[in-house]
């Protein structure tokens, strides 16, 4: 049986502004990223590709120092422990692990908009 509230399809909030500018500020929270600020340049490619360029190098640090850390924000950010090992054998961890990342704290976003307003188009 399917969730009522499912998101089939993250990507048709990668462009929307309002929701990646809350995506940031989970990052920031449950990144622990203080101060973390970004702003959306109109002419790039989407909201969430410049956020991605902006949240690489913290997840390469974590990757690359200590794993408590990792494990801890992995934790927060509630990502499944099959798509954090998943990601750790890709060709780019790092590159890999910031998407599945920012898609989880991309979902959280959106649920919490569902079911705060009750609309489904977020």
């Amino acid at each position: 049986m399917s969730h009522p509230k499912r998101i089939e399809n993250l990507e048709q909030y990668f462009i929307n502004r309002e929701i990646m500018n809350d995506t940031a500020r989970q990052v920031a929270k449950d990144l622990r990223l203080a101060p973390f600020e970004i702003s959306f340049e109109e002419n790039s490619p989407s909201p969430y590709e410049q956020m991605m360029q902006n949240v690489l190098p913290a997840i390469t640090e974590l990757l690359n120092g200590n794993a408590q850390k990792l494990q801890q924000t992995i934790y927060q950010v509630d990502l499944s422990e099959t798509r954090f090992r998943g990601a750790l054998r890709t060709e780019n961890p790092a590159l890999t692990l910031a998407d599945e990342i920012l898609k989880r704290l991309l979902q959280k976003v959106v649920i919490r908009r569902l079911y705060s307003s009750g609309n489904a188009g977020a």
